[in-house]
């Protein structure tokens, strides 16, 4: 399978290669702007294959360091989920995340869809194939010592494959005095090269030297590009970035590091903006626990924390559990209902005999399920969660006398009527701690799809306005006036490895099982996580292909389905002449 589709994107590629254009449209320069700008637009890329962003901060080489007085800039950008060289520089070219584009490997293999063979494959092209589509008339140049690179960047009107990073750096300054390319492309590979053999750290010095050195060929790059004769009369955007990071000697993996990149993008009519959004990473929750040969698969994604010493229980005292939660659309029906999966618990099953608690998906609602041992209370929310945004549900019991009170809040706001449970028998359960679908039965076909954030639990019942506070709150600090009751928060966006660690001291981490990954919800962080500049955005590398052609004004179709942000047009009237 794996064959074939390569192939088949080979003959993809062929053909749009191939193509022959009759009656271009006409382009007229002035639309949108030759005569608002300040020039003929056209477009720099420079890349440096495996340059950690936060290293290539520490080093601040010259050049770079330079650029950022007239840029939009990132050390804490971010890669694709595959950070291996093909699948990187496949969604940094394609604008899609690796999901979509397939690219698999080192050398552009794609991955199997998994689908039939009979079944339709989605081709996503590179943004110089659109472009040939689009705008044939734009004269396109790559250079790169990357050969599986070269070949995969064949819709370019001129490639060029070297031998190492001065030959690119000679051939690009070449082009720029002799050529009258609109996208000019240069991938410089030394520093990957010194992070797999020496590692990826700027107290290495081989991997520094080696950022040094390939800023030295970006210097003598810009200053070609300023002598061209007709610079005067041009208005270039210059995207420099790598296309992943790296981890020890490694990369290829999701760790954070890996995915750490660095994105510069500078014009001389930019005023310096850092945009300090930091990622938002978290695990989807997936799958119906019950269903051993689903477990035993990995294809059940759930968090565990133990719970020996009863912590979690209300017992004889009480208790409030809060957490920021993403409904995904159930994949079986194509809307948000979902019937009785679990998702937060800590209860062995749902019956009265049974005690514990639980949060579970109840059609279009949530239901905080409460249980003594013998009979146990469930009051409904309704309509939580339909419109593919995060909500903060909160649960609370009391213990009052010979009664517990249950209540449910959504968004701060009560949502239910209290509800009263007999205290005679405790909630108390053995059970861990669950996020996600509970290895019991609660129902007899409901799974979950989902994310979670910012699980708080306090061994007190918080006032309704602490409560409707913790719907934008992220950290609690020790000053604030419930901070001695909270027994445990666990934030959920560590990005990496299997652990969810609890921000309270010595107080268990949740250990997530199943074939998990840490997602980035660049675009639809939890609440309280987002920056509060509207105008700040988490950069990727997949922006890369947006912003060239939104600077190119190049004409883009929904049907290509791109991931990247366009961002750039927050900012135009500083390139935008009035």
């Amino acid at each position: 399978m794996l064959m074939m589709g390569t192939a088949l994107a080979l003959f993809a590629t062929l053909f749009n290669a191939c193509k022959k254009y009759d009656n271009p449209p006409p382009v007229f320069e002035e639309y949108g702007g030759a005569t608002e700008s300040f020039g003929v637009r056209k477009v720099l890329i420079i890349t440096i294959d495996g340059a950690v962003g936060e290293d290539v901060k520490k080093v601040n080489p010259v050049n770079i360091a330079a650029m950022l007085k007239n840029s939009k800039y990132s050390f804490d950008a971010v890669s694709d989920l595959r950070t291996n060289n093909g699948s990187s520089w496949a969604s940094l070219m394609t604008g899609v995340v690796s999901s979509k584009h397939r690219v698999n490997d080192d050398g552009f293999n794609l991955l199997s869809s998994g689908a039939d063979d009979h079944s339709q494959i989605i081709n996503y092209p590179t943004a110089l194939a659109r472009m040939l589509d689009v705008r044939p008339e734009f004269k396109t140049l790559t250079a790169t010592s990357n050969q599986a690179l070269n070949n995969y960047l064949i819709h370019a009107e001129h490639r060029i494959l070297t031998s190492n990073d001065q030959q690119v750096k000679d051939s690009v300054v070449k082009a720029l005095q002799t050529e009258d390319s609109r996208v000019v492309i240069a991938d410089f590979r030394d520093v990957v090269t010194a992070g797999t053999t020496f590692g990826f750290s700027a107290d290495i010095p081989e991997y520094k030297n080696a950022i040094v050195k390939v800023d030295g060929y970006i210097g003598e790059i810009l200053e070609a590009l300023k002598k061209r004769k007709d610079y005067s009369k041009e208005d270039w955007l210059v995207m420099v970035s790598s296309n992943h990071g790296g981890q020890g000697k490694s990369y290829g993996g999701s760790s954070l590091k890996e995915r750490n990149i660095f994105s510069v993008f500078y014009n001389p009519n930019f005023k310096p903006v850092e945009m300090k959004v930091n990622p938002y990473y978290s695990v989807r929750y997936w799958g119906k626990g019950d269903n051993a040969v689903e477990v035993a698969a990995g294809r059940v994604v759930r968090a565990t924390a133990a719970d020996p010493t009863g912590l979690y229980n209300p017992g004889n005292g009480s208790i409030t559990i809060q957490a920021k939660v993403l409904f995904n659309l159930n994949p079986l029906t194509g809307n948000y209902n979902y019937i009785f999966p679990p998702f937060l618990s800590k209860t062995d099953n749902r019956t009265g005999s049974t005690p514990g608690w639980s949060f579970f998906r109840n059609g279009n609602g949530v239901t905080f399920y409460v249980a003594n041992g013998v009979t146990g209370v469930q009051p409904l929310a309704g309509g939580v969660g339909n419109d593919g945004k995060w909500h903060t549900i909160t649960g609370t019991i009391a213990k009052d006398g010979a009664v517990y009170k249950v209540n449910m809040f959504v968004d701060g706001f009560k949502a239910t009527t209290e509800m009263t449970l007999p205290s005679t028998s405790m909630v108390t359960s053995p059970s861990p701690l669950v996020m996600g679908y509970q290895p019991s039965v609660f129902s007899a076909d409901g799974h979950i799809n989902m994310y979670m954030s910012d699980v708080k639990i306090w061994n007190k019942v918080l006032s309704d306005d602490a409560i409707k506070a913790g719907v934008i709150q992220t950290d609690v600090p020790a000053t604030d006036a419930n901070y001695a009751s909270l027994i445990s928060h666990w934030p959920g966006n560590d990005g990496s490895t299997n652990i969810i660690k609890n921000k309270v001291a010595n107080r268990p981490n949740f250990t997530i099982t199943g074939n998990y990954t840490w997602d980035l919800l660049a675009s639809n962080p939890a609440t309280g996580y987002g920056p509060e500049d509207p105008n700040m955005v988490l950069l990727q590398n997949v922006d890369i292909t947006s912003q060239m052609f939104y600077w190119l004004r190049v004409p883009t179709k929904t049907s290509w389905n791109l991931d990247g942000t366009v961002w750039l047009n927050k900012y135009e009237i500083e390139f935008i002449k009035q």
